[in-house]
């Protein structure tokens, strides 16, 4: 059996694995410059389910957290109404203009998105305690390979480490054994 080191190897691997029509990822460490947007996107759109720990320093779960700008529209478009009445209204106009804005203003809150969190599961609680996932595991299509790799530049440029090609079906079933232990993300 062959293994992937070095430059070309595992950074082959995580492309084919962000360019896959299919991929699944169990890695505790994903960088967010390096892989956690273009994952990120493919988790949102459902082509990609991940598990990954639930720790503050690992980029992927913070851009997860990242409140995203939204509208909500039942504030926005009353607000835009008032703010473009107001003038006709004469005498009343800062009292409808200042409702306006404040509606405006409130519909523009960030909120956090929970779109694609259910393609995101997360380290599971074992004995009451946070548990630790720390399998390297990744998946793109028909192809599979685990071993000591985070989803990180450092496992690409500056770590030894080793990915080696599994049989995808094994792979798929130590995939789905850790997701239904791993913990679904809430918002």
């Amino acid at each position: 059996m062959g293994y992937q080191t070095g430059r070309g190897g595992i950074a082959g691997v995580f492309e084919a694995v962000l360019n896959a029509e299919e991929a699944m990822v169990i890695s505790p460490w994903i960088d967010g410059q390096y892989a956690g947007g273009r994952l990120l996107e493919r988790v949102r759109n459902g082509r990609a389910r991940v598990i990954t720990s639930i720790d503050e320093d690992n980029d992927f779960y913070r851009l997860l957290r990242q409140p995203m700008a939204s509208i909500k529209w039942s504030l926005f478009i009353p607000g835009l109404v008032l703010v473009i009445l107001s003038p006709a209204l004469g005498l009343f106009f800062p009292i409808p203009l200042g409702i306006g804005l404040f509606l405006i203003l409130k519909s523009l809150k960030p909120r956090h998105s929970r779109l694609g969190l259910a393609n995101v599961r997360v380290s599971p609680r074992i004995g009451g305690e946070e548990g630790f996932i720390h399998i390297k595991l990744y998946i793109a299509g028909d192809r599979a390979w685990i071993g000591s790799a985070n989803m990180t530049p450092s496992a690409v440029h500056r770590n030894i480490e080793v990915l080696v090609p599994i049989d995808v079906n094994l792979a798929r079933r130590i995939f789905e054994d850790a997701w239904s232990r791993a913990r679904p993300l809430t918002g």
